[in-house]
């Protein structure tokens, strides 16, 4: 029987490494990116933690990168320098994230005092919004800080605020996840190590194509770990606040359910508020002397005339506006006694004005109509002489 090839002999216990050392972290890892061609470079995307997918250079040419932590994620040195220390202190990561819902006087200065308060302590705006709701303007900013200065930015924000309807902060402690990718990228590195040694002792091309799509896998593997343990240093270090923003100013407009009546005559009135804190209150004026402190009031006018309306509402902190609508209501005379006797009589008297002018104009062509009246009646005349009648 004839014995296997040292070769394959050691590319099996390789493959037993690599097997081995994938399985001793206490967490899975969950994929971040694809693995591409050895020639490939992808986007860096810091934020959703996809590391850009670099050729599979020699163990020996990387360069070594040694975090805060004590792990050195780079390549290019032996298995042993990786092993951490079990009495080693081990700092905690700690992921904070805040979000607050405030309302100011003006969205727009609030938010460009937002992202000068991020970059005066060492941080950045992630992302920026602004849009309007009926009549008032709204926004929302996400910005990244150093999370040693998490609190101090805090009461920044605070600061800026008419008032803080919510806030909440979330924090989650990825230390024991970092230690675990710690400990799988040791092993893949010492895998690598041994695979490449394998590389350089092949002959054959079935041998060295295989040991390539093995160099491949544990490459792209630890691209993906050092991805998402630098991911995790940086959201550690620095913390997420996200801010939502509504104005304090109040908007006020006034409705009527219709502009143009007759004196008694029913209106309703409606106020629409947007802003400011409930609750509410308001000073109706509608331009005959009354007034009104209801939201929805009706009312009538006793006489014709045009009227001006206008409305001022206060709300809980004290702040008020006024909205005045100019010619507002448009009220005609209505029914009554004294109106039907005028109207009667003011239709008797054109009625006479109208006989009057008849007879006048019957006057003065009266000679026309006489003339015209005989030369009538002398035609008939003739003609029945005439027939002899």
């Amino acid at each position: 029987m004839k014995k296997p090839a040292p070769f394959l002999v050691g590319l099996a216990v390789v493959i037993a490494l690599v097997v081995a050392g994938c399985s001793s972290g206490s967490k899975a890892v969950p994929p971040v990116y694809t693995t591409q061609a050895a020639s490939t470079q992808t986007a860096y995307d810091v934020e959703k933690g996809y590391p850009p997918t670099p050729a599979v250079p020699p163990a020996t040419t990387a360069p070594a990168i040694r975090n805060s932590y004590g792990l050195n994620i780079g390549s290019g040195e032996t298995p042993a320098q990786y092993v951490i220390s079990p009495q080693s202190p081990v700092e905690r990561m700690v992921v904070k994230t805040g979000n607050m819902q405030v309302v100011v006087k003006d969205v727009t200065s609030a938010m460009d005092k937002v992202a000068q308060i991020a970059t005066t302590v060492g941080g950045y705006v992630v992302s920026a919004q602004k849009w309007k709701e009926g009549e008032k303007v709204a926004g929302s900013i996400s910005i990244r800080v150093p999370s040693s200065r998490y609190d101090e930015t805090i009461v920044n924000i605070r600061n800026l605020a008419t008032d803080v309807l919510n806030e909440n902060t979330a924090s989650q402690d990825v230390t024991q996840e970092y230690v675990d990718l710690g400990s799988r990228l040791k092993n893949l590195e010492a895998t690598e190590v041994q695979l490449l040694k394998i590389m350089e002792s092949a002959t054959k091309t079935e041998d060295i194509l295989a040991v390539q799509r093995e160099l491949t896998s544990v490459r792209g593997d630890i691209e993906q770990t050092k991805g998402r343990m630098l991911y995790l240093e940086q959201t550690s270090a620095m913390s997420l606040i996200t801010v939502q923003f509504s104005e304090a100013q109040l908007v006020v407009k006034i409705n009527a359910n219709k502009a143009r009546v007759k004196t008694g005559e029913e209106i309703a009135f409606n106020a629409e508020i947007a802003g400011g804190f409930a609750p509410y209150s308001y000073e109706w004026n509608f331009g005959d002397g009354e007034t009104s402190n209801q939201k929805s009031p009706v009312h009538f006018y006793r006489e014709a005339g045009t009227y001006t309306v206008s409305l001022t509402v206060t709300d809980d902190k004290g702040y008020n506006n006024t909205e005045t609508r100019k010619d507002y209501i448009v009220v005609a005379g209505g029914w009554g006694p004294g109106a039907t006797v005028a109207s009667a009589w003011n239709g008797f008297l054109t009625f006479g004005r109208v006989i009057l002018n008849i007879l006048i104009w019957l006057g003065i062509f009266s000679p026309v109509w006489l003339i015209t009246g005989g030369l009538i009646a002398w035609g008939i005349y003739r003609r029945r002489r005439k027939a002899g009648v």
